[in-house]
């Protein structure tokens, strides 16, 4: 019997880590240090610990980065393999929306401002900074909208097949026939590494040589272990089918 792994996502898990004691450890000391007289040494002891444990906690993601996006992937793959014929939709491309995005990241550093930097502090409690708190929320759920439910899926993988679509055309293909793919950059000469590779669309080409291009696209690094994963998929399925016959 497989063993159930205990933490599904240790990415998130480390990045969210790394936010708490970076962001809410320093709020705690801000505020103490607001409400309590406490002494310089016990400031300077905390500041230092909490910046080993942060540069130690950056150290480790760094080292094991890889090996983290690996475990993302196949926590992502063995979801798909276990439901790929319930009728359940999987996104693997989706158009990415930059906007949206940063729009994104404003509102949680507004809710953070807001929520964790003002709230406890008095002459932060006049109705307009309750107004300041209302709209980080709204703006963190537009945010979260735009970024991961209103942007179209170009590329979904349901029952077995795989579902393109463009400004153009819709059409369901089976993962064999989708032999390879390409990215395209806006931007091929951006010395910035990570501005180019968020500034591109991916060509998807199929079996009779066409060619589609998705626009915009938001490409995770693990698509190509999960298109891998749904070839390998179907080609199971399908030595079953004929087991099965025989």
């Amino acid at each position: 019997m497989k063993k159930k792994k205990l933490i599904r996502h240790p990415f998130l898990l480390n990045l969210f880590s790394i936010s708490m004691v970076l962001l809410v450890g320093g709020a705690i000391m801000l505020h103490l240090d607001r409400t309590y007289d406490i002494p310089e040494y016990i400031n300077i002891i905390v500041g230092i610990s909490l910046t080993l444990i942060s540069f130690t906690l950056l150290l480790l993601f760094g080292k094991n980065f890889g090996q983290l996006l690996k475990r993302e992937a196949q926590t992502r793959i063995e979801k798909i393999k276990t439901n790929a014929f319930s009728n359940k939709s999987f996104v693997l491309i989706q158009q990415r929306s930059v906007f949206a995005n940063f729009v994104l990241i404003f509102g949680f550093l507004a809710i953070f401002i807001a929520w964790v930097i003002f709230l406890p502090v008095e002459s932060f409690n006049a109705i307009g900074f309750w107004i300041f708190r209302i709209i980080s929320i709204l703006v963190t759920i537009l945010g979260a909208i735009f970024s991961f439910v209103t942007p179209k899926k170009m590329l979904t993988y349901k029952n077995g097949e795989l579902k393109i679509t463009t400004d153009t055309k819709t059409l369901s293909i089976k993962p064999s026939q989708l032999i390879d793919y390409k990215k395209e950059y806006s931007y091929p000469n951006d010395k910035n590494k990570f501005r180019k590779e968020f500034y591109v669309d991916l060509i998807l080409i199929l079996d009779n040589n066409e060619q589609i291009i998705l626009k915009n696209a938001d490409i995770e690094i693990s698509f190509k272990y999960v298109l891998a994963a749904v070839k390998q998929i179907e080609l199971e399925n399908k030595n079953s089918k004929l087991k099965n016959e025989n």
